[in-house]
């Protein structure tokens, strides 16, 4: 997470590079238009070297206008993926609790 902070605090773009299994492949529809997306297996968590009572961990995904790109990869696949890392604040999808609850 201290290098997520980093990255996001002094670059919008970042190489990167990942080793994982995709979890699940799916397009969905984001503003009326069709986005694609592979999300990775989420490693197995780490203690976190300030508090081994908490573990760290961080799940990725891939997204692309270009479903093409996505053809030859399907749920279970192993693979590397080298790209640039867009350090973004996502959007939030759910209502939030008020403060007074």
């Amino acid at each position: 997470m201290e290098a997520f902070r980093a990255v996001s605090l002094q670059t919008v773009e970042h190489p990167i590079a990942l080793h994982r299994v995709v979890r699940t492949r799916r397009s969905p529809l984001i503003g009326g238009r069709e986005k694609h997306v592979i999300n990775l297996r989420i490693p197995k968590y780490v203690a976190d070297a300030d508090d081994p009572e908490h573990g760290i961990s961080v799940e990725a995904s891939i997204w692309t206008r270009h479903a093409d790109w996505f053809d030859d990869i399907a749920e279970g696949d192993e693979f590397v993926v080298l790209g640039m890392w867009k350090a973004e604040v996502g959007q939030v999808q759910w209502p939030l609790l008020s403060d007074s609850v």
